[in-house]
């Protein structure tokens, strides 16, 4: 395997029934990801994008096929490896924010930290705050809080632990355009010091932020000429 790639795909097949039949969410798709990278993927909804995603993150488990990242095979994991090595390497932005209701804004960006075993960096986690316009928030609570500034919590929260690698899966979604545009730069500056990052939308414009682009359609991968 060259040296430089992160991230490699191998087949990667999800395969969900439906009925009497079954649907290929995800269909032997094989990519390689090299550190530094931005990957934007576009398509339609319903058609595998988040589903790959999560095969790469190991949220979801393949039916077929290979994932390694940094080398590692991620089916050799158990539960507990597999878990730790997420909290060190992955930064997920879900298309939910999923918030803990009950957890202030600082809280809840330093959530991963306290998964991952690690202190919590108190001034990183109010950077962040700032970083993604919540510096006058951070004691707020999620009910308090716009969509909009839910999505920001979330963001700053995949990013506390500095991760090699970022999974975005539709993280504009329910922002202004203003907003989106604030984020998205955010995203280009973490990948410029070195970190990964791979998005998912159903907006085309935004391919323009990365490095590479694809499309999927109907869980295939392909490369997306609207990115030169």
């Amino acid at each position: 395997m060259n040296m430089d790639v992160q991230i490699s795909l191998r087949g990667l097949t999800k395969v969900y029934p439906q009925g009497a039949t079954q649907v290929n969410a995800v269909d032997c798709v094989s990519l390689d990801v090299c550190a530094g990278d931005f990957i934007v993927i576009t398509g339609r909804s319903g058609i595998g994008k988040t589903t790959l995603l999560s095969l790469i993150g190991r949220l979801t488990e393949p039916t077929a096929g290979e994932i390694l990242i940094d080398g590692v095979d991620l089916k050799s994991l158990d539960d507990g490896a597999l878990s730790n090595f997420r909290a060190r390497k992955i930064g997920f932005v879900f298309q939910f924010a999923s918030l803990i209701p009950t957890l202030s804004v600082l809280e809840n960006i330093a959530l991963p930290s306290l998964f991952a075993g690690q202190a919590v960096d108190e001034k990183r986690t109010l950077e962040l705050a700032r970083m993604v316009g919540l510096g006058d928030k951070w004691s707020s609570y999620p009910p308090q809080l716009s969509g909009g500034q839910r999505r920001r919590v979330a963001i700053a929260r995949a990013l506390i632990n500095r991760p090699a690698i970022l999974l975005a899966d539709e993280p504009t979604g329910d922002l202004d355009v203003d907003t989106e545009r604030e984020v998205l730069d955010l995203f280009r500056a973490f990948n410029r010091q070195g970190m990964t990052v791979i998005l998912v939308t159903h907006n085309p414009s935004l391919i323009a932020y990365g490095k590479r682009a694809f499309r999927m359609e109907q869980g295939t991968l392909m490369p997306d000429q609207g990115l030169t």
